[in-house]
């Protein structure tokens, strides 16, 4: 079952992308089309061809037929399932996303930072509280993120 697994930040813009661990039902279900989705271009072309070649090999009367193309696309589909979400984490960090909140704006030549200075403490550990609730934060990244606000960081 796949669970939320961390954000991950685009280094220009500061825009969060969310990653996922675990099996990918979606991918498991929509193989190919779930790849190129998720900008995997080259393995969502290597599983629509290998649809159509199964696809082809039914119509063409193999002798394993449907039987033999159902369980080749059923394992592309566990593999797909299985990996998916670690080859979407791995391309995002390829393409230049990173972990930390804070980063470069292209826009305006500033550090993004998710604290304003209008909002109080009170606010932002309400905040942190709520993503912890909602298990965008672990407990571990939560203790961190309210020492960094008492200190005033």
């Amino acid at each position: 079952m796949s669970q939320r697994s961390e954000f991950l930040y685009h280094r220009e813009t500061g825009l969060p992308a969310d990653t996922w661990s675990g099996f990918s039902w979606p991918g498991f279900f929509l193989t190919w089309i779930w790849l190129f989705h998720k900008t995997l271009p080259e393995k969502g072309l290597g599983v629509l061809l290998l649809n159509v070649i199964c696809g082809v090999w039914v119509l063409f009367g193999h002798p394993l037929g449907i039987i033999g193309a159902w369980f080749v696309m059923g394992v592309a589909a566990l593999h797909v399932g299985w990996n998916g979400n670690q080859w979407h984490r791995d391309s995002l960090l390829e393409a230049g996303f990173n972990r930390k909140q804070i980063a470069q704006s292209a826009f305006s030549g500033e550090l993004i930072q998710e604290r304003r200075a209008s909002s109080s403490i009170a606010d932002e550990l309400s905040k942190l509280a709520q993503l912890r609730d909602q298990k965008i934060l672990s407990p571990e990244e939560f203790e961190k993120a309210k020492t960094r606000v008492l200190a005033g960081e």
